[in-house]
């Protein structure tokens, strides 16, 4: 054997292991990488599931504020009250969690808007809706269409809008014909873009509906909760400066001062209570939104949602 060949061996020997050494390190690098990426995905999967419970221990506490409260019950809610008290950022562990209660009923719920026994526009509040747009800055006929995509049927009303509206859009889609589950629906309704939600956003509600035997149910507003701009919406005689003034004098406690005023249904008390929760852990900000229903001292969740409203 030459020593020509004896060389060519062992170059060809030499080049066959530095290449398992390459392949090697490739893998071993491969492999760490993934361990690394499923510890951080473990890790990040623990620390939302860690922020959700912190959300879902606020809103337990929520729930305990609201419950003593009825038990302390003088007839009204009001913003002066403890569980409408907005509280300093809490430190939980490796965490902030902040939030706050608000009065579902201090705003316009656009289920009010259609009669939940017959399905007709209730007129009243319709009326009610068009103020409270024109009072935003915003075109009243737009109440049409956030009827039609709330009744049953498919007739539109003079500026409404139905299936045939939506079916041409890319995507399409159609009209709900159903009541509103959450007031960010709003965005789907023809007319609707984001700068009339933003309008539209600190004033309205969608809250479950249920019949009654005389035609139909109301919530009604919490005079003693509403924003200036759905109290100045309750009747078209009202002004600016009455309803400034009823805002300093608030919190009231005799309903019968009212009386004769408005044409849509009011309070001075709340069943419904709307809870806002952000909990930031470590890196980890997770949202939740949770509508509340009080029934005397029981408190229940009746709709929750995480980093959507």
């Amino acid at each position: 054997m030459s020593a020509g060949f004896r060389v060519r061996q062992r170059g060809a020997a030499l080049l066959t292991a530095m290449l398992v050494v390459a392949l090697a390190t490739v893998l071993a690098a491969e492999m760490l990488w993934q361990i690394n990426l499923n510890v951080r995905r473990a890790q990040a999967l623990l620390t939302q599931d860690q922020a959700r419970q912190f959300a879902l221990g606020a809103e337990a506490w929520a729930r305990d504020v609201l419950a003593a409260d009825a038990r302390e019950d003088d007839g009204t809610d009001h913003l002066q009250e403890n569980w409408a008290q907005r509280l300093p950022p809490l430190l939980v562990d490796e965490g902030v969690l902040e939030g706050f209660v608000e009065d579902a009923q201090g705003r316009f719920n656009l289920n009010n808007l259609v009669n939940s026994r017959t399905g007709e526009v209730n007129e009243a509040v319709y009326e009610q809706f068009q103020r409270l747009l024109s009072i935003l800055e915003l075109d009243p006929a737009l109440a049409d269409a956030v009827v039609d995509w709330i009744d049953p049927d498919q007739v539109p009303m003079l500026q409404g809008a139905e299936d045939d509206a939506y079916t041409g859009l890319n995507p399409p889609y159609r009209a709900a014909n159903f009541w509103f589950v959450t007031p960010t629906e709003l965005l789907a309704v023809r007319g609707i873009d984001i700068d009339a939600w933003e309008s539209l956003a600190p004033h309205v509600i969608a809250l479950p509906m249920q019949r009654d035997g005389d035609g139909g149910f109301v919530h009604p507003v919490n005079l003693n909760t509403a924003t200036e701009a759905v109290l100045l919406s309750l009747g078209p005689q009202l002004t600016v400066a009455e309803v400034e003034a009823w805002m300093e004098e608030r919190p009231f406690n005799d309903l019968q001062r009212f009386d004769g005023l408005f044409d849509v249904p009011y309070s001075l008390s709340s069943s419904w209570f709307r809870l806002y929760v952000t909990v930031t852990v470590g890196t980890t900000r997770v949202a939740m939104y949770s509508l509340l229903e009080r029934n005397g001292p029981a408190v229940t969740p009746r709709l929750r949602t995480f980093d959507t409203d």
